[in-house]
């Protein structure tokens, strides 16, 4: 297998939602809780990687880097998110976290 096997993510609170990204996938889920956007995530990861290695595809989908304006929105949720944490004390809601692929269909977060 030589696909990419990190992906960096971020899971951030908007409203009542969660937003879970992969960034070098282009992928984005919304859920109800942060545990079921980042595992909705997962799925989606696996889901990507399998499509992709199944049509031989993986060259040029694995990775798919997201557009610069997604990149600057989670620069941004970092941001805001520090100075929250910094000068408010809040520290949920958001956090940027790695998945790796160990082996045939699973993933571990680091």
């Amino acid at each position: 297998m030589d696909v990419k096997t990190r992906f960096r993510c971020y899971v951030w609170r908007q409203d009542d939602q969660y937003y879970a990204e992969c960034l070098d996938l282009t992928l984005l889920t919304k859920r109800p809780t942060m545990q079921e956007a980042m595992e909705a995530l997962e799925e989606a990861i696996l889901c990507h990687i399998e499509a992709a290695q199944s049509r031989g595809w993986q060259d040029d989908l694995v990775p798919r880097l997201a557009p610069l304006h997604r990149w600057w929105g989670f620069y941004w949720r970092l941001f805001v998110h520090a100075l929250s944490a910094l000068f408010l004390g809040h520290l949920d809601g958001f956090m940027a976290y790695e998945v790796r692929l160990v082996g045939e269909g699973s993933l571990v977060y680091a």
